[in-house]
């Protein structure tokens, strides 16, 4: 059976569904209803089927927030907030955060004149050339569709950078409830009309399902690389095809339906909205159009709802649109090779035919699904999953529904919103056990293998039929001799479709000036190679600023196998670049609501709060919530949908504006940044300072990113202004990113390099350290490492960092002939630490001593180098100089500084 597309009532019905609430609910809630119909009449509709959407709201507002009285006059019933009275906004994912916002006595009636009169002239309801409408005339179906994308991820940028109603970036954060302000309007209302379209599709609440998709393989892709470019465009190419699945979701479900990851301000996404939709000029949020396009921000993976029974079809649809576009990229590419090397019809077709081999069945789509599950499932669950996946959350059920059974609200419905993280930990189950099940066998490939994945057979023009074994090499040799020239490849450099369609995907693209990715590979040229990053220091000493003899140089050196360049003073340190890779710690615990830091004491308005503590409260609720309170199990916020947005959300925004541009100050090139997976290279001396700050914009709380696209820590009450208020993960026990750092030769394999960056994370920084950590490894280019691996808190950081400083450049005070000493007075340092008395003021004392014998000039006293020294050796169990060394030799103040 074909998909039917969605038809012009759809997305009319899904519209009005969004409107159910007015995006200024939180000014005034006893006047919500009459709001929301005023703005639907701008764009003249009603509300839909009362019905379904009064089931969606139930299960949306079950998935979001708790249970606490509407207002009442009686103030020991009132579970009211004037929110333009005291507005705080509280975090969906840290402990105890609170932002207070300093409205200046801004009113909800001038607030909401004002809106409504923007959205007339921005949006509109029939064509004018001065509003959105008007560049869909006569197309009404498109512009169905284009009104319900415009208003779920558009609209917010722009009333916040028009400072409507003086709300400025404030606009982004607004709750959907200010008694329950964790999480946002827009949020709930995109949670609705998902909801109210799945159960229009399903034609019954119990068939809204959710539904898991993933593409592999990952590193299999994007890992197996020669240049750096390499790596780069394998991570864009994945994040694309995932754009692609999404896509089609968009076009055929709607943007509301996408839970993770988050569409808001995704690079891909607003280059979509802009080409395909209009999303252009004056449509345009100003804080788009300064936007990067070049990092691959979306992960392989993707979460949504979606009509339960439909669920095999919109995943063998998405499947199927996925596949389309990566076959016309071959396609495309292979047309570019036969135009460029000028190939004849026999070699084309015999092409064609490797092409179809090695790419059609060469990546892997997996889906689960599963309903929303109800409180009736319980008995079925506990043979599924283990109690842990939804103990909590039934207690939670059982705690509230005194309060739902009083309101006289239906427990199935309200009990699939209060589950929904057991629904999620369902689905994901059952993904995993079907990545366990589905293993794909390719056939094995004949002839002569690729040269950087060593897995499928190089391209070559003519088929074999059984000649020597001679010939068959002849005619791969004549096939690459035309590439003999050729700045992409270099000699005896021979690939595979897969790795070709790597290479040559930034110039196939760039052809394409309506290809979502053209403007991302549009400087794809100047991507620097290995030696071109570890040369960066040098050519910055050197005050080289000339692009090309920058490039001649690193070329020179590449190719020298003494590794020198005449003429240039280029020490061992030049010839060093640093990998750096990051990995957000417990990230699957943290979508699962294991390690969520917020309770829902927390996340609470503070005036809910403290009224549910008062003895005349009504008892109804004030029981309830007190034994929630009192019980941290209970007290722990459950993961519902806006969680997942609010998680995504942040790890798109430290993305975007975190980490890109710390790597750019850096002088780095950014590789990936999905979700909370990092990958940039760096010259070897800026990798642990760029990591760190990385660290810190990880577990940031509420930050502003102004209209000039900078993010500022907001740590006071705020006065709104135009940006983009954005929250991040916040802080937690749990919350963390740990790190990895490989400094490695310039002509290393790169494909090596990058797996023992990875080993490196593993192993070092989340195995031996225990996650929330840093390792740093120091390869040398004939063999042995030296690895140092310390907790981000641990003071051996900053020691390192001082060390490094005073070892190097213009402060030069300790020479690098002491560091190295100290590996020979192991005995004595062993045995200083061995007698576990006073270890840490003998070890000062000891080394403190040894410097003043090396006779080094000092701006400080040698009992603080030394207790630098010692917080870098000694991890309180044993001694280790490898720290020492790496410090040292990142100060750049080494050998083979002559003229050659």
């Amino acid at each position: 059976m074909s998909w039917k597309k969605p038809d012009i009532s759809y997305w009319n019905n899904k519209f009005a569904a969004w409107w159910h609430d007015p995006i200024d609910k939180a000014f005034d809630i006893q006047k919500h209803e009459s709001r929301a119909a005023a703005y639907l009449q701008i764009f003249g509709l009603d509300r839909p089927n009362d019905e379904f959407w009064k089931m969606a709201d139930a299960i949306a507002a079950g998935f979001e927030r708790g249970q606490v009285p509407t207002y009442s006059a009686d103030e020991h019933k009132n579970g009211a907030v004037d929110f333009t009275r005291m507005p705080v906004i509280t975090h969906p994912t840290s402990d105890k955060a609170h932002l207070k916002i300093v409205l200046d006595g801004k009113n909800a009636d001038s607030i909401h004149v004002e809106t409504t009169e923007y959205l007339k002239k921005l949006i509109g309801m029939e064509a004018s050339p001065t509003d959105y409408a008007g560049r869909f005339k006569d197309n009404e179906e498109r512009f169905a569709l284009s009104r319900l994308l415009y208003t779920h991820l558009v609209l917010r940028f722009m009333l916040a950078e028009k400072n409507i109603g003086g709300l400025g970036a404030l606009w982004h954060r607004l709750p959907a409830d200010s008694r329950f302000p964790d999480h946002s309007i827009w949020q709930h209302n995109g949670l609705c009309s998902a909801i109210y379209s799945c159960i229009e599709m399903a034609g019954k609440p119990d068939d809204v399902g959710l539904l898991v998709f993933s593409i592999t393989p990952v590193q299999g892709f994007i890992a197996r690389a020669r240049k750096m470019r390499d790596f780069w465009t394998g991570s864009v190419v994945l994040s694309w095809l995932a754009f692609e699945g999404i896509r089609w979701i968009i076009e055929n479900l709607g943007a509301d339906h996408i839970l993770y990851p988050s569409l808001i301000d995704q690079p891909l996404v607003n280059a979509y909205l802009e080409k395909e939709w209009s999303v252009s000029n004056a449509f345009k949020p100003e804080l788009w159009k300064k936007q990067t396009s070049e990092i691959a921000s979306l992960p392989n993976k993707f979460l949504f709802l979606a009509p339960f029974g439909q669920a095999q079809e919109i995943a063998a649809e998405i499947k199927k649109a996925i596949h389309e576009r990566w076959s016309k990229l071959s396609a495309m590419t292979l047309e570019y090779l036969a135009e460029k090397k000028g190939l004849v019809k026999d070699e084309i077709n015999y092409l064609q035919k490797m092409f179809d081999r090695q790419t059609s069945h060469f990546w892997e789509y997996q889906w689960a699904a599963a309903r929303l599950v109800d409180h009736g499932d319980k008995e079925e669950l506990a043979g599924l999953l283990d109690e842990t996946a939804f103990s909590r959350q039934f207690a939670y059920l059982n705690a509230i529904y005194p309060i739902l059974e009083k309101k006289g609200y239906s427990k199935e419905n309200a009990s699939r919103g209060i589950l929904y993280s057991t629904s999620h930990h369902l689905t994901q189950s059952a993904l995993a056990a079907e990545k366990f099940r589905r293993v794909t066998r390719l056939n094995e490939e004949p002839g002569e293998k690729c040269r950087m994945c060593g897995e499928f057979e190089v391209l070559h023009g003519s088929g074999w039929t059984g000649e020597a074994a001679s010939e068959y090499k002849q005619n791969v040799d004549d096939f690459w001799n035309k590439f003999l020239n050729d700045d992409d490849f270099k000699e005896k450099e021979r690939l595979c479709a897969i790795c070709f369609i790597k290479r040559y995907a930034p110039r196939v693209l760039k052809k394409d000036k309506d290809h979502v990715l053209n403007n991302v590979f549009g400087d794809a040229d100047s991507f620097p190679s290995t030696t071109e990053m570890a040369l960066r220091p040098y050519f910055k000493r050197r005050n080289i600023k000339e692009a090309k003899r920058m490039k001649d140089i690193a070329q020179n050196l590449h190719e020298n196998e003494e590794d020198k360049v005449r003429g240039e003073k280029v020490k061992d340190t030049d010839k060093y670049y640093a990998i750096l890779m990051m990995d957000g710690d417990n990230m699957g615990k943290l979508i699962n609501g294991e390690m969520i830091a917020s309770q829902w004491q927390g996340i609470m308005h503070p005036e809910i709060t403290a009224r549910l503590m008062e003895k005349q409260y009504d008892s109804l609720y004030r029981d309830a919530w007190r034994k929630i309170y009192a019980d941290a199990t209970l007290n722990k916020r459950l993961v519902t949908p806006a969680i997942h947005a609010a998680i995504s959300e942040a790890l798109g925004d430290f993305s975007i504006y975190g980490v890109a541009p710390i790597i750019e100050k850096n002088n780095g090139r950014l590789i990936y940044a999905g979700g909370d997976d990092v990958c940039a290279f760096l010259p070897a001396q800026n990798a642990l300072s760029a990591a760190r700050e990385i660290k810190d914009y990880y577990t940031s709380t509420f930050r502003l990113i102004a209209q000039d696209r900078q993010s500022q820590e907001i740590k006071d009450d705020w006065k709104p202004q135009p940006g983009k208020l954005s929250v991040n993960l916040g802080k937690g026990e749990e919350i963390s990113i740990s790190a990895a750092i490989l400094i490695c030769h310039h002509k290393e394999s790169l494909t090596q390099m990058i797996a023992s960056a990875q080993s490196l994370l593993k192993s070092e920084a989340k195995d031996k350290a225990g996650r929330n950590a840093c390792a740093v490894e120091y390869r040398k280019r004939h063999g042995g490492s030296r690895v140092f691996t310390r907790k981000w808190d641990d003071v051996g950081w900053a020691a390192f960092e001082n060390v490094q400083r005073i070892t190097g450049g213009g402060e030069r005070e300790l020479s690098h002939s002491l560091l190295y000493r100290l590996e020979t007075l192991r005995p004595g340092i062993e045995a200083i630490i061995g007698s576990n008395v006073n270890v840490e003021e003998n070890l000062n004392s000891f080394i403190a001593k040894q410097i003043e014998r090396s006779g080094a000039k000092l701006s400080r006293p040698p009992e603080e180098v030394a207790r630098w020294v010692t917080q870098i050796v000694w991890d309180q169990k044993k001694f280790s100089p490898e720290g020492l060394l790496i410090a040292g030799f990142l100060s750049g103040e080494v050998e083979n500084d002559e003229l050659v």
